[in-house]
């Protein structure tokens, strides 16, 4: 995971998650909150926004950027992994979702 301060306040993080988000995990998400996809640009991009979370993805990557509201980014990051976990294909209770660290450990 990276993580940035933005210049507006906000935390923005950049997860690479274990499988690519789907259009069916995206249309699955749909139903608890507002997805928008644009899939004639030249990258199909989606994005979506939840209390305190906006968030943008390609579609059929697995690359998730967040943005995250500071005084409840903790509470925000787990409601979201909840949320994906229960959407589309990652509800299969033998698909887990793993973050794996984009970043080096450091010494």
């Amino acid at each position: 995971m990276r993580s940035r301060q933005c210049c507006d306040g906000r935390i923005r993080r950049e997860y690479i998650l274990e499988e690519p988000l789907t259009r069916e995990t995206f249309v699955s998400l749909s139903r608890l909150t507002t997805v928008t996809f644009n899939e004639k640009a030249p990258v199909p991009l989606v994005t979506f926004s939840l209390d305190g979370i906006e968030a943008k993805a390609v579609l059929r990557s697995s690359m998730l950027t967040v943005w995250l509201d500071p005084s409840a980014a903790p509470e925000c990051e787990t409601a979201l992994f909840t949320l994906l976990a229960e959407a589309g294909p990652m509800a299969n209770p033998t698909n887990t979702m793993t973050i794996i660290p984009t970043d080096p450990p450091s010494s």
